[in-house]
């Protein structure tokens, strides 16, 4: 029981980090910083997959990662939407 209240503790520490993660990346992608946005996909959590698009003046930033606790994973993921500020 311990060990399923420390995973659940650290999937939702996973998941706080990928909306971060995401909200960082997408409020760079829109602006136009494509430094900024390799730094902030860079502090994504380890093994994490970030992705961004830009469609409709939007951008689009998904981050996605697996909780795991021994052979069990369960997937997480995060998304942020911001009006792009820069002209494409």
């Amino acid at each position: 029981v311990v060990a399923v209240a420390i995973w659940f503790a650290g999937a939702a520490f996973l998941m706080g980090h990928c909306q971060l993660t995401a909200d960082e990346v997408a409020r760079q992608h829109a602006r136009g910083d494509r430094g900024a946005v390799a730094r902030a996909s860079a502090d994504a959590p380890a093994g994490a997959r970030v992705d961004a698009r830009s469609a409709g003046g939007q951008t689009v930033v998904v981050v996605s990662a697996e909780a795991r606790i021994g052979p069990w994973s369960w997937p997480v993921r995060a998304e942020a939407r911001v009006i792009d500020e820069a002209p494409r």
